[in-house]
């Protein structure tokens, strides 16, 4: 039986493909086949943008043991042609990946990750599910800024995804490679909150901290609501007119009929008298509209803590118990800025009252802006766009009639603590932010709830979501709500710790499994992050330059469609390597477009970039590796192949100058760019393989190579 590896070179006469073509077969250990759109391949003229079906025949029938992808687009192709930079550098390694996986075919892959749909992302206007962002949208970073977003990345996944669970925020779903702000810890000691770094999801444990910015978002200008959105179209206002006259038409006879239609139609008795009479037919109405201030903040927040619309009685309701100073308040409410007296309904058999207005165009209101499905009830309820652009007191107010209506004290023998209740979901979670707004972090938690009735009304849920604060945070908080302190002796801790600028949340839980769906990655301008579901800071998903001495395990925040398309086609699996390198080497073709093709192209005096530096390799060098890999290794994963010292382009020209050209070149230092891409080499060792000691013997023996 014939033992010989058998190996598949794709982009065989690219730079590196074509010099470990070479090498590779001049051991003579190897079954060698390559692939090139050139005529001197074995699987010659097959371009990967049209051939894929006779690709995948040739990779699935022969079964190789290792495919090794040369194929890329350079930096200035990927600029002119972002579709095709995709293509080729980020879908095709993963097409690869896809073809071979149910096979003993190892993909090793050049190089020079995302959210499930169920993650929502902090925006200025709340709480957004990641797959409904758009690109112009404004989002909060782990700065605690507001940036915006400037591309959206999404794709399908079958691999594993990673469910993370951190004390008082929802579970997040997340690929391997996503990277999380945190500060390490474990359970018992003290964490060093200075120490904090950005960690890919795979590296996280139990324990670890992922940090919460501390954010403040007031709003200073004059929010006004201008009814005229909420009110009735043409077509409403006719389809309103017969309906008004033919009602009048059956029931005339009756007394107080005019009275009653104006109510119910919540249209001025005139009006309604007009057009029964056929003395005049609809015409435009007077649109009103109103200013936030302090108590329509409060009447919202207790309306989404006890109230609720009804679209078929053009009316909005509040339910009170035995509370006459809210009921008063409420109505004068009512009166002072809607112009409207509301009635006030006491409930058979119980102590509790509700508070009634009638109007159509606020019940409109009310709707739109309170519920977020078609469906009026309680797990629908959200809080209103514009209330993310309260000024400070106005969210004060809107957050002390949200307690009003459903906050409630709880002392046990350890603690004292403040909850609040609700049984939608997105609500809880914006009464959240609004307090994180104001400095505090509620914790939230979720419990199984059966039917219940409020009141008049039938509550039917699987369950209820609570917001829980305690110690310095309840002080805090009865602080800011002006609520009169009744726990100043209980214990005062928290289950996390803060900052001057984060709170550090500990994940209580980290699982894996199977998935298959599509992932979300956003771009945001500047801080290159954005937070996600409580506020927990995620990164962009190579290199930009701007830090160096980059590790296998740090972010990739390169920018252009060079680095986002590379970064996207890593390969990162148990199967499959991803060798994270930068190489120099000869091209087939005279004028090619890399660094050795140019500087031997030179003449006279030239620019050699000081403040630029790098780690990487000849490609005869990381043929070696290579070749070290698929023998002696099972490595999988992402792997960085770099010299141990970082070099200039200043410096590497003047090697270059030396060996290849025998100084015949004048290098001047330029120092206007500054780039750092320099890597760490992957600690784990491939057996058989060393690295040269010297950029300068690495060049020596590629020059001896090339002769």
């Amino acid at each position: 039986m014939n033992n010989t590896p058998r190996v598949l070179i794709i982009g065989a006469n690219g730079m590196a493909g074509h010099t470990i073509t070479k090498y590779l077969t001049s051991l003579e250990k190897y079954d060698i086949r390559t692939m090139s759109r050139d005529d001197n391949s074995y699987y010659c003229n097959l371009d990967i943008e049209d051939s894929l079906k006779e690709l995948t025949h040739i990779v699935k029938r022969h079964d190789f043991d290792i495919v090794i992808n040369c194929i890329g687009l350079l930096v200035k192709p990927c600029q002119d042609n972002p579709a095709r930079a995709i293509y080729i550098n980020s879908f095709f390694p993963h097409y690869l990946e896809r073809i071979t996986k149910n096979s003993n075919t190892k993909i090793i892959h050049l190089s020079t990750d995302c959210f499930t749909e169920n993650v929502k992302v902090l925006t200025e206007n709340g709480l957004i599910s990641i797959k409904n962002i758009k690109i112009g949208d404004e989002v909060f970073t782990h700065t605690g800024k507001i940036q915006k977003v400037y591309n959206i990345l999404q794709r399908p996944e079958t691999k594993e995804i990673y469910k993370i669970k951190t004390i008082g925020n929802d579970e997040i779903e997340t690929t391997s490679n996503h990277p999380f702000y945190i500060v390490n810890h474990t359970y018992h000691t003290r964490p060093n909150l200075n120490l904090q770094k950005w960690e890919y999801a795979k590296n996280l444990k139990i324990g670890d901290l992922i940090a919460v910015p501390k954010i403040t978002n007031y709003n200073t200008k004059t929010i006004e609501i201008k009814l005229s959105a909420y009110n009735l179209s043409d077509a409403q206002k006719a389809q309103t007119y017969y309906a008004i006259v033919n009602e009048y038409n059956k029931t005339k006879k009756y007394k107080g009929i005019l009275n009653f239609l104006s109510s119910k139609y919540s249209l001025p008795k005139s009006v309604v008298f007009n057009w029964v009479h056929n003395i005049q037919k609809p015409k435009k109405l007077e649109f009103n509209s109103f200013v936030i201030n302090d108590d329509l903040a409060w009447l919202f927040g207790i309306f989404c803590a006890e109230g609720w619309a009804q679209k078929d009685r053009n009316s909005v309701y509040f339910c009170y118990g035995d509370e006459p100073n809210l009921i008063s308040k409420t109505c004068n409410i009512i009166k002072k800025y809607f112009k409207i007296v509301p009635t006030i309904k006491k409930l058979k058999g119980q102590k509790g009252s509700q508070v009634i207005f009638y109007d159509k165009l606020l019940t409109s209101f009310f709707i739109k802006e309170f519920y977020n499905a078609s469906e009026h009830f309680s797990h629908t309820k959200k809080i209103p766009r514009f209330v993310f652009n309260f000024s400070q007191s106005q969210l004060i107010r809107f957050l002390k009639g949200y307690f009003d209506g459903d906050g409630c004290y709880y002392e046990d023998k350890r603690q004292s603590f403040i909850s609040f209740s609700s049984v939608s979901e997105q609500l809880i979670n914006e009464i959240k932010l609004l307090f994180m707004f104001l400095g505090v972090l509620p914790n939230k938690t979720k419990r199984t709830t059966k039917t219940t009735h409020i009141q008049e009304r039938k509550i039917n849920s699987r369950y209820a979501y609570n917001l829980q604060i305690s110690g310095k945070q309840l002080i805090k908080t009865l602080s800011i709500l002006s609520i009169k302190n009744r726990c100043f002796n209980k214990a005062r801790y928290n289950r996390f710790f803060e900052n001057e600028q984060y709170w550090f949340v500990p994940i209580t839980n980290i699982s894996i499994q199977k998935y298959k769906g599509v992932v979300y990655n956003l771009e945001v301008e500047n801080d290159h992050s954005y937070l996600v579901n409580g506020g927990l800071s995620a990164h962009n998903c190579v290199f930009s330059g701007k830090k160096g001495n980059y590790l296998d395990t740090d972010i990739l925040d390169g920018e252009g469609w060079y680095a986002k398309s590379k970064a996207l086609g890593e390969l990162n699996n148990e199967k499959d390597l991803t060798i994270r390198m930068s190489i120099i080497g000869k091209e087939l073709k005279g004028n090619g477009s890399g660094l050795f093709e140019w500087f031997l192209a030179q003449t006279g005096t030239i620019k050699g970039y000081s403040e630029a530096y790098w780690t990487g390799l000849t490609t005869l060098e990381l043929s070696k590796a290579i070749d070290k890999i698929i023998t002696n290794t099972n490595l999988t994963g992402i792997y960085q192949l770099a010299m141990r010292d970082k070099i200039s382009k200043h410096d590497l020209l003047c090697q270059l100058n030396s060996i290849f050209r025998n100084d015949e070149l004048y290098i001047t230092q330029d120092n206007t760019y500054k780039c750092d891409k320099s890597l760490i080499n992957s600690s784990e060792i491939i057996p058989g393989y060393k690295l040269p000691n010297t950029y300068y013997d690495m060049l020596m023996e590629y020059k001896e190579y090339l002769k």
